[in-house]
């Protein structure tokens, strides 16, 4: 099977650098719109067997623009962002300062439970349960429209790759993994439509 893990287009959020998580609805700007219709056009060959969605708005829209014939993707709650929790909403600058040593730790380190979203094991164990779900379903091809957060955790339970050693990917970029058996082999990350620009903002 080959799986591509597919970020959403730039949001409102992303450009202003706001903490997005979870819940929070953000919305695609003109620019994500665009991306995600750059993107389109590279994988409009790729035939799909299956296409599975986070549940957030913003994701259900970049699906939309990358695959407008498709209409039949499976939408999942288990898919979306990180829970963040009370980070939620606010703006990088605003976390980098009033929680300088947490931001400080490194990303394997890291932990939303000390603001009442999920810890690292939480996040492993959805990303895992996700990804089991997929497998099982089988397919050819799969594409996953997610998040830049749970992308890292999706591409852990996949290859074991810890979710601090992989760079956010770009908005509507995305990671492709082929897996034969027990094991997975990354084969592309990173595609950047339109120069788009990498956000930290979850």
């Amino acid at each position: 099977m080959l799986i591509y893990l597919i970020r959403h287009g730039e949001t409102d959020y992303n450009l202003t650098h706001r903490f997005q998580g979870m819940w929070v609805e953000s919305q695609l700007t003109e620019n994500g719109r665009a991306q995600a219709k750059a993107a389109s056009a590279l994988l409009k060959n790729v035939s799909f067997d299956r296409l599975y969605v986070s549940a957030a708005d913003r994701t259900r829209e970049t699906a939309a623009i990358l695959f407008p014939e498709r209409t039949d993707a499976v939408y999942r709650d288990e898919l979306r962002e990180v829970d963040v929790g009370s980070l939620a909403n606010m703006y990088l600058a605003d976390i980098q300062a009033t929680y300088r040593d947490w931001y400080a730790k490194s990303a394997d380190d890291k932990d939303y439970a000390d603001f009442g979203g999920e810890s690292q094991a939480e996040m492993k164990a959805r990303a895992k349960g996700a990804i089991e779900r997929i497998l099982a379903d089988g397919g050819e091809t799969v594409a996953v429209v997610s998040h830049g957060g749970t992308i890292r955790y999706l591409l852990w339970a996949l290859t074991g790759i810890e979710p601090g050693a992989a760079a956010l990917l770009p908005n509507c970029s995305f990671a492709a993994v082929e897996v034969k058996g027990e094991r997975a082999m990354l084969k592309q990350y990173g595609w950047n439509p339109m120069d788009a620009s990498y956000s930290e903002a979850y």
